[in-house]
């Protein structure tokens, strides 16, 4: 194929000229350019066009001040394909393989005052370090797409994605800067409320010194000076012998708790036998995985249950739960003040999962308006005054692949699964309840009693909803006592029950296609996609096919809505967010509707797929 491999440099990260644009193509023949026209007649010679975020960047940039359009061609976009075949790294940025080729990406700071020559050398290193990776990724790719057509189809895909992010960063969100700003305040307030009743209750805290030996223990006489008295006073006050000739510590006095210390908030926790349950996982500088202990649960769900626990003990740790949903509150309407250009935000993205997900930036992990000190985020994303918000998301998305998938190992149990009164977890119970004799879970008995209005069993319904989706992704018995709050019994009983219900998971993802590339990483072929996915472990195999299966999906529902209306304001997991003149919800609707319709006609799965719309002033109202 012919390809030409770009890079272009300009006044800045919003530029008004460009400096210079270098090249390359297949057949190695390279240049820069500086005159306009000239770059225009690189950019139309191939119809294939590399680069590092050339889909939201350079192109857009480029048809901005050159005049051009680009839409006939083919744009293979270097970061996007790193985001792939990376997809565990921790930098994609061109500079971050330098080291990978031995080449120095110079630094400029100045993007106004310098040299041509300094912009043209910048440019010029920038497409000798691309072209090497490129070539790098090209033999990668072609090792898993060694077809043609499986190659270019999964190029355009990538092509496709990369178009979405360009999208949402130029729709942009408008945010209520004075209804952010107004939060912040009002929380900030109640921050330090909070600060102060926690520091009331808590311990203080020791203040810890040493204390040396004394030089002149002994007078000339051979008594014990008064300096060497005080020492073994101080000895025989710690039950140490007058012989101790070593630096002692000792508790000099103790100062106030500050709230804002997690290690004071946490050594308070062991000294009232706190046993953590959420980690957070960081390498050190070896390699090595280290474990560490978290207070709060992710994105802001609140404190760990194992500090509820403590809560019979110690009442007062209840304190602990509103500071630090509060602490991440602040950290998102903070972060929208933050980021903010003119009034407005922008659904960035910042790489993919293994199973093409994007990760997301700028806007991430909003709580729903519901929770506590939650109902200022979402409601300061808002529109125009003439337009709204039309939120649409895929309905039970991962369940359904999961079904489309064990169906043709267990189509009665797939039929049960979309009976009206069926509840999954719930029979996971009354199985663990047959196996351990009575120990565990519920009765048939309390199940009928739960599903007839009786709620007397929803924490335990709770626990075998998060063991439900915690071994449908390949947690064992040890992991189920850490996510459940179980003993290790019961979590092995619920583990066979698991895998007694589910047992066509594990033929399923025994039948899937997993092959390991030169570079030792093993992939998993897709069979409704066709694409490969990076696959960590073998046992990950299932959850990477519900995974991937279910972006892909999303993904052709999101190309049916943008081949008749290219407007993407956000999209999340699996919601899209669009803004729509006010006066046009049918149209919308029916728009969104024909797309998903159009989905299950082109897939044919064993399980139709369908679609919630809601339409509102702010995201607060949609989602």
């Amino acid at each position: 194929m012919d390809w030409t491999l770009f890079d272009c440099e300009g006044d800045g990260l919003y530029p008004t000229k460009i400096y210079c644009l270098s090249h390359i193509n297949s057949d190695g023949v390279e240049g820069t350019e500086v005159d306009y026209d000239d770059m225009r007649a690189v950019l139309s010679k191939d119809r294939v066009l590399v680069g590092h975020n050339i889909i939201r960047w350079d192109i857009p940039t480029l048809e901005r001040i050159l005049d051009i359009s680009c839409k006939d061609s083919v744009l293979i976009d270097t970061l996007a394909v790193a985001w792939y075949l990376d997809c565990r790294r921790g930098q994609h940025g061109l500079e971050s393989y330098g080291p990978d080729f031995g080449i120095q990406k110079p630094k400029i700071d100045d993007w106004h005052n310098l040299d041509l020559a300094d912009y043209i050398n910048r440019c010029e290193r920038d497409v000798e370090l691309n072209h090497k990776l490129w070539l790098s990724q090209l033999e990668r790719l072609l090792e898993l797409y060694p077809d043609a057509d499986d190659f270019w189809n999964f190029l355009r895909y990538l092509e496709f994605k990369m178009d979405c992010a360009r999208e949402q960063e130029r729709s942009k969100w408008l945010l209520d800067v004075k209804r952010c700003r107004k939060a912040i305040e009002d929380y900030e307030t109640e921050e330090t409320k909070k600060l102060v009743d926690i520091e009331r209750v808590m311990p203080k805290v020791p203040r810890v010194s040493v204390k040396s030996p004394p030089k002149r223990m002994y007078k000339g006489s051979g008594e014990l000076s008064e300096i060497g008295k005080r020492w073994v006073e101080f000895l025989a006050e710690r039950g140490l012998p007058e012989t101790h000739d070593e630096p002692v510590e000792y508790v000099a006095g103790y100062d106030e708790p500050n709230a804002g210390s997690h290690d004071q908030i946490k050594n308070w926790l062991y000294s009232l036998g706190w046993v953590p349950r959420t980690f957070k996982y960081k390498k050190d500088e070896n390699g090595n995985l280290r474990e560490i202990p978290q207070i709060n649960k992710e994105h802001g769900g609140g404190i760990c249950d194992s500090i509820v626990d403590l809560y019979p003990i110690c009442p007062d740790l209840a304190l602990l739960d509103g500071l630090f949903v509060l602490r991440h509150r602040l950290g998102l309407l903070r972060g929208f003040i933050r980021d903010e250009v003119d009034g407005k935000l922008a659904a960035k993205v910042a790489g993919f999962t293994n199973t093409l997900r994007f990760k997301h930036a700028e806007i991430v992990n909003l709580p729903k308006p519901d929770r506590p000190y939650a109902k200022d985020i979402r409601a300061s994303l808002i529109c125009l005054p003439d337009e709204e918000q039309c939120g649409a998301d895929m309905s039970s998305l991962e369940d359904r692949i999961k079904q489309h998938f064990i169906y043709e190992y267990d189509p009665e149990y797939v039929n049960q699964l979309n009976s009206d009164d069926y509840d999954p977890h719930l029979d996971l119970a009354v199985i663990t309840n047959k196996l351990s004799k009575g120990k565990a879970g519920v009765t048939k008995e309390e199940m009928d009693a739960y599903k007839a209005g009786d709620k007397s069993k929803s924490k335990i319904r709770g626990i075998f909803k998060n063991g439900n989706y915690a071994c449908q992704y390949g947690a064992g018995p040890p992991r189920l006592v850490l996510t459940c709050n179980i003993d290790i019994e019961t979590a092995t009983l619920l583990h066979k029950a698991y895998w007694e219900r589910n047992w066509a998971i594990k033929k399923v993802a025994e039948d899937q296609i997993v092959k390991t590339t030169k570079d030792g990483q093993m992939w998993l072929l897709n069979p409704i996609s066709g694409f490969w996915y990076s696959l960590r472990s073998k046992k990950d195999r299932f959850s990477t096919l519900v995974q991937g299966t279910a972006a892909f999906v999303f993904d052709l529902w999101v190309r049916q809505v943008r081949e008749k209306r290219p407007q993407l304001t956000a999209q999340f997991h699996d919601e899209i967010v669009l803004h729509i003149k006010k006066g046009h919800r049918e149209e919308c609707t029916a728009l969104l509707n024909r797309a998903i319709q159009e989905v299950n006609d082109m897939l044919s799965l064993n399980r139709e797929f369908s679609i919630g719309i809601q339409f509102g002033d702010t995201y607060a109202d949609i989602h």
